[in-house]
């Protein structure tokens, strides 16, 4: 397989166990495995997979869009400025923000967050629905 072909499939593998983890670990702090109601099993599914679901989404679209589009750049150019100026030890450049935006490079490569969280939030509204069925 191809480099690249690798390292996408690590990307999806890796966040889709931590958002199994994330959902096991709802499930497990609401008692799933007690119950025994089948619209109370379904309600804590909906739940368990909605909530890491929604985490990714938004921490995908907070990636792709706010970032790439520079909305947090001026934090960026300050806790840089902050750090230099307070460490003693560091090298003393009087980079400009004009002159940090020109270096910035946008980020690319975490879609796959995006992606995962709504397959992740699509099997929570499947849940939702059974749950308004039974």
């Amino acid at each position: 397989m191809k480099k690249e072909t690798v390292k996408i499939i690590i990307k999806y593998a890796i966040a889709s166990i931590i958002a199994v983890c994330f959902v096991l670990l709802n499930l497990s702090l609401r008692d799933f495995f007690k119950e025994t109601e089948l619209k109370e099993k379904y309600r804590m599914l909906a739940d368990s997979f909605t909530i890491p679901g929604l985490i990714y989404v938004l921490l995908g679209l907070l990636i792709i869009m706010l970032t790439n589009k520079g909305s947090l750049d001026a934090l960026g150019y300050m806790v840089k400025r902050a750090v230099k100026m307070l460490v003693p030890m560091s090298k003393k450049d009087n980079m400009t923000y004009a002159e940090y935006k020109e270096t910035k490079k946008g980020i690319h490569g975490y879609g796959f967050l995006f992606y995962i969280g709504a397959v992740v939030t699509a099997v929570g509204i499947v849940f939702t629905i059974l749950f308004y069925q039974v």
